[in-house]
């Protein structure tokens, strides 16, 4: 199935109701001011938010009233996404990954590993979708991960 055909999928169940939205689980790595984050969960979904800085954190909670009903990991995300990625309970948990790392300057090396993509992609359910946000275009990771 294509991106376009599961993003399609995706709205079509969403607007029929036969997507529980409460039911869906989503991976975000890196956190800014928790927009996002935020809005997952106060929409209901049940979301888990990596992120390396406990101050980023912090101040999401504090100035931009990210809800806390979600589940914080503040921890590096190549090492908790390795660690989830090899234990076979954790395999397939998510519906959506959130990719999220840009710093505004350049992105951290490490979170844009093949390495690193296929433990994300692990953690992956079936018919999923994983979202990369990057200022540069994707097609020279893009085509490293199909090798």
């Amino acid at each position: 199935m294509t991106l376009r055909q599961r993003l399609w999928s995706c709205k079509s169940s969403l607007s029929s109701g036969r997507l529980k939205i409460s039911s869906l689980t989503v991976y975000n790595s890196g956190l800014g001011v928790g927009t996002l984050p935020g809005a997952l969960v106060a929409h209901g979904i049940d979301t888990t938010v990596v992120e390396i800085d406990p101050v980023v954190h912090e101040f999401a909670l504090k100035y931009f009233q990210l809800p806390k009903n979600h589940t914080a990991v503040i921890q590096d995300a190549v090492s908790y996404t390795s660690k989830l990625a090899s234990n076979k309970s954790s395999q397939g948990t998510y519906d959506y990954i959130i990719h999220d790392v840009f710093t505004g300057g350049a992105e951290p090396v490490a979170l844009f590993t093949l390495e690193f993509l296929q433990n994300l992609n692990a953690l992956l359910a079936p018919g999923g979708v994983i979202a990369i946000v990057s200022p540069r275009p994707l097609k020279p990771l893009l085509a490293t991960a199909q090798d």
